[in-house]
């Protein structure tokens, strides 16, 4: 069956015509935290299935977004990455889990919170000003689920497993992360409880919750972290006498 695309000469097209499609984004989204099988795939987006996954897999990899690699021992099974081209994609799903997360209403009976979610979430509510400078790394532990987070000067990088040297460990069980991001809770509220518990240096524990508050970013009050248009909002600021003796 050939593939639907919009034939439209345009970026926004192309760039849909590629990730548009169902899952093919939320399968870039946990793929950004490292290699993936079949079967994790699946594991970590209920409702996925298997025929559906392998046809957005085929797809991703005939346009080169993602690979099949063999992973090093203990593993050496064959597992998909990303490739650069992908990774691009990182500050986009960011910016777009913002403005979902403004629009997101919290939910009586919440859906299931990937890991992925739960990472991407935290991401998206690093703001560069509060984090400049900083350089943290944070374990999250989501019940059996384990990842860590690295501000790294504002900008945020993510993997799964535990950190090696984390500033501050973050645990909790997947209810009491769903009620916090849903707005049923606050961080400060669930770690008061001992629902929440965290570990590490003051400091670092202190911002490590700050980035569970998303009561500003569901209400709209604050900025993207990520700003796409802002270099080209400052080029047209300048004045025409700055553009002409600027050498481009």
């Amino acid at each position: 069956m050939a593939e639907r695309m919009y034939g439209h000469y345009c970026g926004l097209a192309y760039a849909l015509d590629l990730v548009g499609e169902r899952w093919s984004l939320l399968l870039v989204r946990e793929l950004l935290t490292g290699p993936k099988r079949n079967r994790d795939l699946i594991q970590r987006l209920p409702g996925l299935g298997s025929t559906v996954l392998a046809k957005r897999l085929k797809h991703l990899t005939k346009h080169g977004l993602i690979r099949l690699e063999r992973q090093p021992p203990p593993s050496s099974a064959n597992a998909y990455v990303l490739t650069e081209k992908a990774r691009a994609l990182e500050p986009l799903l960011i910016a777009l889990a913002q403005w979902g997360l403004a629009h997101l209403g919290p939910e009586e009976n919440l859906m299931h919170v990937a890991p992925g979610a739960a990472i991407l979430a935290m991401q998206a509510n690093i703001e560069s000003d509060a984090f400049a400078g900083i350089d943290e790394v944070y374990e999250v532990r989501i019940s059996s689920d384990v990842f860590h987070l690295r501000t790294n000067q504002g900008m945020p990088i993510s993997a799964l497993g535990p950190a090696p040297h984390a500033d501050c460990i973050l645990r909790a069980d997947s209810d009491t992360f769903s009620a916090i991001l849903s707005g049923q809770v606050a961080a400060a509220s669930a770690a008061r409880q001992g629902l929440l518990r965290l570990s590490g240096k003051p400091d670092a524990r202190h911002r490590c919750l700050a980035l569970l508050d998303f009561a500003p970013l569901r209400q709209g009050s604050r900025l993207p972290m990520v700003d796409l248009t802002g270099s080209r909002l400052r080029r047209m600021a300048r004045s025409p006498a700055e553009d002409a003796s600027r050498s481009w």
